[in-house]
């Protein structure tokens, strides 16, 4: 329901106020922000399908938004993980 929510084009500056707020980033530079697939390459037999709620670039950065339920153990060791995922197929764009 978050994902359906926030990527619906009628609560985009919803979504621009909720990063700008968090972020810091100036509204006039989020004008033109881009929704990236959300689901990570996998590179091997033994990796683990992983998906984000949401990717946004913005520019040359990329914001990872993530809705979970509840607190639990291992928590911020999965967002790392998240976040090497993207560093990964971001340096994978640009190295072609």
């Amino acid at each position: 329901m978050f994902k359906a929510i926030m990527l619906d084009p009628d609560n985009r500056d919803y979504l621009k106020g909720m990063i700008h707020y968090i972020t810091g980033i100036p509204l006039s530079e989020l004008e033109n922000i881009t929704v990236e697939n959300s689901d990570y390459l996998i590179g091997n037999k033994k990796d683990k399908k992983m998906r984000s709620d949401i990717i946004i670039s913005v520019g040359n950065r990329y914001i990872n938004i993530e809705m979970n339920k509840d607190y639990y153990e291992g928590i911020f060791r999965k967002d790392h993980a998240y976040f090497e995922k993207i560093s990964a197929n971001v340096y994978n764009l640009y190295k072609r």
